[in-house]
Formats: C-alpha cells, structure tokens, sequence
C-alpha cells in the first residue's frame, strides 16, 4: 500500500522533465522478495483449490458466479492466484520500458538503472527460493520411500534428476530407477508403487546400490550389444566398491545421464582432495606443534 500510494503520489503531479519514480522502486525493491513465500507454496494452492471445487459444489458455484461479475472484470479465481507470479516480472518490464524511454541527462535515469538491476536481482532470489524449496519437497519424497533404509537428508545434498533404466545384475537385466544426487547415485529396482501405501515403500531387496560419486574411478560408454535390444545405449560406473552396468531406451537419455554424473562426479570429486587437503594441514599443523612454539615466560 506505501509503495502504490507513493507512485500514485508522484504521478498525480507528473512532469515529463523533473518526475522520479526510480528512487521509489529502489526504496521498496529488496521487500519483493517476500513475494518468494506464495510462489513456493502456489502449486499446493492450485491442488487445494481444484480438490474443493470437486468436494464442495457450493464452493464451486461461487466461484463461478464470481468468475461472472463485472466488478471482478470477468476473471476467474485462477486469473487472481497467478497475478502475485506475474507481479515482479511486471516491475522489471516497466522499469526496462521507463528506461528505454527515458533520456540519459533526465535526472531519473540513473535511479531506474539502479532500480532495474535490483529488481532483476530480487526476481533471480525468488527463482532461487522456489527451486531450493522445490528440491527440498523433493528429497523428502525420496526419503519417504527410502524409510530407514538410507539417511538421504543432508545439508549440502541436492536431487539433480531422475529417470528409468536398466542394470545388469546376477539375475541379468532388471528393469530400475536411478535417482542421482550432487554426491550421490541412488539405484533400486522398478516396481510399481503407490504414494499411499506404505507397504509400497522401499525395502532393503529393492536397493541395488547406493553411490558415492566421489568413489567412482571412471565412467565408460559400451557399445551395442548384438541381438540385444535393451542394451543398445549403455554406460559402465567403475565404483571403487563395485562396478555398475546401466542401458538406457535411447540415445538422448544415455547421453544426458552420462553428461550429469561425469559433471558432479568431477565435483564431488573436487569436493572430496579439498576436503582430504584441509584435513592433511589441520594434522601436519597439530603434528608440526611444539612447547618451544610458545613463547617463555619471562624471568624476574
């Protein structure tokens, strides 16, 4: 409200060559950032809102009659929940407009440039905010599943992707699901399941293997088998532990599975010298210390 009747302030004595409004932008820019609260919780909104309107007729009738009243231009309730979205890319569309139109010795010009770049600024820690709570959601899922079979929560651990396969195993190939982490490759078998159940959760004889990226000694593309049609497009995972053996349905997905895990398995490896690194001085250091180090009190 402070920052709509501040515009409208300026705006009710415009003059084309002396009216800022770039210093009011700046002034209330950082505060959009709480606009990050709704956006992570909009989808969960969208689901609520649709599962009532089933449930509750009357609920679903008033909105309907509402979607028809001329006070609210026609707009359905729909139309209202995703405006709060839209609300920062519209700021940062009209301050690139007022830019584009503004002259360079108007003395607004330089406060819409700052203005500008901090809403871009605080549009790109939205997006971050909603995907940081989009992966969290995400990791819980997995470790829903997981039980106490695996303690997947950690702090620096982020969900990267996704999908189905196939892992040759004694039995031979058996048709899996490969979660991969930043540090991490999560690997069980594929059996129908329902987020209802819990007897649909994972059990210890559904795990083929649970990864360290950074205990991987290298990653190699097989060639097609003969005669073989599911294994046509696979790659090998030397584990320090073992060795995996995965085929993808095409091409498109081997590649872009081998593109991920070569990426975070080089960073998990990074991760892993600096750490061993650190813990190598922090021991040299403890090590290298003697009572001569400090210094002697000194005589009367």
């Amino acid at each position: 409200k402070l920052f709509l009747s501040e515009l409208e302030e300026r705006m009710s004595y415009f003059s084309e060559e002396t009216t800022m409004l770039g210093d009011i932008f700046i002034k209330y820019g950082r505060h959009f950032v709480i606009y990050s609260q709704y956006i992570n919780k909009y989808d969960k909104i969208l689901e609520l809102v649709k599962e009532n309107r089933t449930r509750n007729l009357d609920f679903n009738r008033f909105l309907e009659e509402q979607s028809r009243n001329p006070d609210l231009q026609m707009q359905t309730f729909e139309a209202f929940q995703i405006m709060p979205i839209q609300r920062v890319p519209r700021y940062e569309l009209l301050l690139q407009n007022l830019l584009k139109n503004t002259r360079s010795h108007h003395p607004d010009f330089n406060k819409i440039t700052e203005a500008l770049v901090m809403i871009k600024q605080t549009a790109q820690k939205i997006n971050s905010s909603k995907n940081e709570n989009e992966n969290s959601t995400k990791m819980w899922e997995i470790q829903n599943l997981l039980g106490d079979l695996i303690s997947l929560i950690k702090p620096h651990r982020k969900f990267i992707m996704e999908g189905d396969m196939s892992v040759l195993s004694r039995r031979g190939l058996v048709k899996a699901h490969g979660y991969l982490f930043n540090d991490c490759l999560l690997l069980i078998l594929n059996r129908k399941r329902s987020m209802f159940r819990e007897s649909t959760a994972i059990r210890d004889t559904d795990l083929i293997g649970f990864l360290e990226l950074a205990n991987v000694e290298g990653i190699t593309q097989l060639p097609p088998e003969k005669n073989k049609p599911d294994m046509q497009y696979g790659i090998r995972l030397n584990f320090l532990e073992r060795t995996i053996y995965c085929y993808f349905s095409d091409e498109i997905k081997k590649k872009t599975w081998l593109a991920e895990l070569l990426r975070f398995m080089n960073e998990a490896i990074d991760n892993a010298n600096v750490l061993n690194k650190n813990s190598n001085l922090r021991k040299k250091f403890k090590e290298g210390r003697k009572d001569t180090d400090v210094l002697p009190e000194k005589e009367n």
